[in-house]
């Protein structure tokens, strides 16, 4: 492929520019994209490694809720991430598109919750938390939302939950990484072990040779479960199949 001086390149597996890089990330998704923006921006040299293409598996196809679904059911730590992430996605969405040109759309929408049983838990967390979660009179849901379906009475609203686009999200990480001479991107190039200097993790293996670095950052999503296990660690996550469906919708469906 064509090359252009001051660039990040995308090479395939099979082609080895660079022997030795100072951070070498597993994961191509939307975790391994902002790591290797955030990291480039620092100055580090980058090779990032997908075993597909760069932010086209769950990344891509993700919901983009910028918000655990329910959030009060989840740790002080993911109540602080998700805190810490409302108020960066703005931020990130504004610099990406200065950048490349793409914007992620990220939209505050509000969200509404329906008919909760632990509704009680959910506004004591937000009193708690001071985030703006309220009841809402199922009415103002039905003006907001006329799709909505009969039989519910109870709501309530967090109108700071922000969405954004996954699959542009993706593409501006990858646009801006390619702009960076300090970022090398292989996809289709499959991790399947680790190599060692001793007691350190010096890079990772792959069908085209050992790839090694000062740094292993592991950012393979469902699959780093299976790649943790071939150094004798046991992560109890695993890749299970999802669905998503795209509806073509009217501008103004919601």
């Amino acid at each position: 492929m064509s090359k252009t001086a001051g660039a990040a390149k995308s090479f395939s597996c099979h082609e080895t520019k660079m022997s030795k890089q100072k951070v070498v990330i597993v994961g191509g998704g939307v975790i391994g994209l902002l790591t290797a923006f955030n990291l480039a921006s620092e100055q580090a040299s980058v090779v990032l490694l997908d075993r597909s293409g760069a932010g086209q598996e769950s990344s891509w196809a993700g919901g983009g809720i910028v918000s655990p679904l329910y959030p009060w059911r989840y740790s002080p730590a993911v109540t602080a991430l998700a805190h810490w992430s409302q108020d960066f996605y703005p931020y990130l969405a504004e610099r990406l598109l200065a950048q490349t040109g793409i914007d992620p759309e990220v939209h505050k929408t509000g969200l509404y919750w329906l008919d909760l049983d632990d509704e009680q838990s959910a506004l004591e967390w937000a009193a708690r938390e001071k985030r703006s979660l309220n009841r809402v009179d199922i009415s103002a849901v039905n003006d907001a939302v006329p799709v909505l379906g009969e039989g519910y009475s109870r709501a309530i609203y967090m109108a700071d939950v922000a969405n954004v686009r996954n699959p542009r999200l993706v593409k501006s990480l990858k646009a801006a990484l390619l702009a960076l001479p300090n970022v090398e991107i292989r996809e289709h190039c499959e991790v399947s072990g680790f190599t060692r200097e001793g007691s350190r993790i010096s890079g990772v293996q792959t069908p085209a040779g050992d790839i090694t670095g000062d740094r292993v950052i592991l950012a393979a999503g469902a699959w780093r479960g299976e790649l943790l296990k071939t150094l004798g660690l046991e992560l109890p996550v695993e890749p299970v199949k999802g669905q998503m469906i795209l509806y073509k919708c009217a501008s103004d469906f919601l």
